[in-house]
This record gives structure tokens, sequence and C-alpha cells, in this order.
């Protein structure tokens, strides 16, 4: 190994703590840290210094994808939840929390391609801002899908709020060169986050004429921000009192600031239609309005795309949650008898000092479907869910929410104070 990269020891395949709700959250990080220093960015914010800044001249720091690639030529002798999913195919998803290609980083160490080299045939999903186009080659060999984190366009406060990046120019290039090579069995575009004031209706439409000669597929998810974390650097560079504004905002999401539910709701509305306009798929990546997507999933996969990159996590809420929009309701039972029984035995995944580190995953599922109450429950992540008494037996029913009256802001406040009149122009009022 290279003295300035360091092979850390273990490794970080894993399922993420969105066990309970993400069809897709078996996942493996390359890097501990990211070279983009994005103003915004969730894993500084929630996890510290465990996202150091990855130095593009300095030491980086790397998780080794040794176990992954043993686990799939099935060479190591276990039984535990993780290879019972690989050995069924479970897609694999690369970079939750730092990119696996950060930029001026992976093009010295070639630590993501020596994965792609040697995962071969075996269904990944790659989250990235930085399309590597010399990678075409070896990608378009393998079951790959492709990620790809977009803010905005022609603007230029974005180039100071992804600092450690080309321009969006630049990566959006780099995209349709890739897609023109077919190294993607899929391409997804993430608005994630989607930051409503670096917008305008017009750019909007610019934009989405754009991407739907690349993309197969839109997913949104708004900002939010960390109770508690100072924003005040992120105002300046995006010229906006964004850390005041949050503060004042009335809603919020668990351990998060949110926009406004009527506000979101419209406006993912208004996304929709514009997506489908252009013949892409779309999918609402916002927790509580998961059910105005076209799948379940929050990251862009249907059930269209080819069955090796169908979820074997039948059992997840977000999987539950379609099932009751079209039959009604879901039970208990229906999430136990879609669990593998490693699955059920295996040890719930937070933090040594979390009161259920030391529990069961089925105990800790039990524990948070029967509490609506809980951040976590079913009720409380998706609207549209409401919990129910049948039989002495709590279900969860759908049913639609009405946003009519909103909550807090009003539409045309939110317009107003931006200034861009999204919704005005798009005549939704």
């Amino acid at each position: 190994m290279n003295e300035t990269h360091l092979e850390l020891p273990g490794d970080n395949l894993k399922f993420t703590s969105q066990i309970f709700f993400c069809s897709y959250c078996l996942s493996i990080d390359l890097y501990k840290g990211c070279s983009h220093q994005c103003s915004y960015c969730f894993a500084q914010t929630t996890h510290g210094e465990r996202l150091k800044v990855c130095n593009p001249k300095g030491q980086v720091d790397l998780f080794s994808y040794k176990k992954l690639i043993k686990y799939i030529n099935e060479e190591i002798d276990t039984n535990n939840y993780i290879y019972s999913y690989i050995k069924l195919g479970q897609p694999i998803h690369i970079g939750g929390m730092a990119d696996p290609f950060p930029y001026m980083v992976e093009e010295k160490t070639g630590h993501a391609l020596g994965l792609i080299k040697e995962i071969k045939g075996y269904p990944c999903i790659w989250s990235t801002k930085n399309p590597i186009v010399e990678y075409s080659p070896f990608l378009n060999k393998g079951n790959h899908i492709l990620q790809y984190s977009c803010i905005g366009i022609e603007d230029k406060r974005i180039e100071k709020i992804e600092s450690g990046l080309p321009s969006p120019e630049i990566r959006l290039n780099n995209l349709e060169k890739m897609k023109k090579n077919e190294s993607f069995k899929k391409i997804i575009v993430r608005m994630q986050p989607f930051i409503p004031l670096l917008w305008d209706y017009n750019k909007l439409n610019r934009f989405f004429d754009r991407i739907s000669k690349i993309a197969n597929a839109v997913t949104v998810e708004f900002l939010k921000k960390p109770i508690g974390q100072n924003w005040d650097s992120f105002s300046e560079t995006i010229e906006f009192d964004i850390n005041n504004f949050f503060v004042n905002s009335p809603t919020k999401d668990t351990s998060d600031k949110v926009f406004d539910s009527l506000y979101r709701h419209e406006m993912l509305k208004l996304l929709r239609d514009m997506i489908h306009e252009r013949g892409m798929e779309f999918f609402s990546a916002e927790n509580n309005f998961r059910h105005m997507g076209d799948s379940s999933s929050c990251c862009g996969i249907s059930e269209k795309d080819p069955e090796i990159f169908q979820s074997k996590l039948t059992y997840c809420i977000n999987e539950m949650l379609f099932k009751a929009k079209k039959e009604g309701s879901f039970s208990f039972d229906d999430i136990e008898e879609r669990m593998s029984e490693q699955l059920k035995n295996g040890k719930w995944i937070m933090g040594f000092n979390h009161p259920m580190a030391k529990k069961s995953i089925l105990y800790v599922f039990k524990m948070l479907y029967g509490n609506p109450n809980n951040v976590n429950s079913p009720s409380s992540l998706f609207f549209n869910l409401q919990p129910k008494k049948e039989n002495g037996k709590l279900i969860y029913i759908y049913k639609e929410k009405n946003f009519s009256n909103g909550f807090g802001f009003s539409i045309s406040e939110y317009d107003k104070k931006y200034g861009n009149n999204i919704l005005h122009d798009a005549k939704i009022i």
C-alpha cells in the first residue's frame, strides 16, 4: 500500500441504521472522508470527525472491500445475516457516507476501480457527485447503477457550496459521456438535497430537458438542517440566511428541521409532473412523502428494472407502505414472514452505548412497529400510514393525508421569502 494511502483495520460492510425502512441499506464505504467539502454535508454534521476531509495531497484513509469479495465468492464460512443476503444477491450500495469517487483522490488511489474489477457481475449501486469517464470500460462489463447527485446548475454559488468539485457543467458533460459509453444499466439523478433558492421555474425546465437525455429517473429530497447545528457559514456561502430560516421553521422530522409539509407536498407534485412529462421515473426520497414516488424505494430503483437489481429486503416498511397503498393495510406478521432467520436473530447495529445495541433485530423491529409515537414507527416515517387496533392487534392502514390547510408557512409565503416564485410561475398558486 502506498504510504499516503492507509488501509484501515476491519471493513465498512454493513446494514445501515435504516435497515427498518430502506430496501437498499446493505452498504459499504470505501473512504473515510471526502474531498468535496459540501457546506450542507449531513455526514459531517451528523457524524462529526468521522467524515474528515480527504486531502488529495495528504494521507488518504481507505476501507477494505476484501470481506465483501470473499462473501460474494463464498470464501468465508459464516452464516450471519449480511452473508445470508449477499448469497441471495442483495444489491450493495456503495457510498452511503462518503463518495466512492472523491475528486482528485480516487484518480490517484484507484481504490474504487479495484473493487469494480473484482466485484465482476455482482449488482452495485454507486452514489457519487464525481463520475469518472475513464472507468467506463470496466463498469460496462458488470451490473452497475449510478446515482448522480446534483444540487443545481447555472449558479456560481454552487461552486462555493461544493468547493472541492469541478463545476456542475463539467460533471454533467462527464455523465453524458458515460451514458454514451453504456457504463451503467441505469442512471438516476439525485436532486439531494433539493435547495429551492438555487432554482427558478425556467431553470428547472432547462435542467429536466438536459438530464432527460441522460437519466432514467430522478429522486428528490429537500435540504434538512440537523437540530443544533450552526449553519452561519453555509448561510454566508449561499447568500441567504438559511440558518435563521430553519431556526424559525415550525416543522421537524426526527432530529432535523425541515421545510413545511404543505410546501414539500406541492413542490414534489410539481417536480413529479415535470419529470414524468419528459419520460423519466420519479422517486420521493422524502420519507414523509414516499407514497408519491413511482415505487417504494427512495433511491430510484423500481419493479421495472432487471431482476438482479430487485431488493431482497422485502420486509422493509417502505415496502409495506406500498403494500398498504394497494391492499389497504399491513400487520407485523407481514413483516416477520419476509425476514430471514439470520436477520431476525442478528444483533441491532447501533453503537455499543445505544440501549438497543444487544437486542435482536426482530425485537427492535417489534418495538418500533408497536410504538406509533416512536420517531421511527411506520406512521411517524410515512404520513399516509395510520395505526389502528383490529381484533386486539395493531395494524397500519393507508389513508391519504390532507394538506389543504398547510402547517406553518403558506406556499405563497415560501415563494415570497425565497423570491424565486417557482410554484407561482408554474401556476400552482
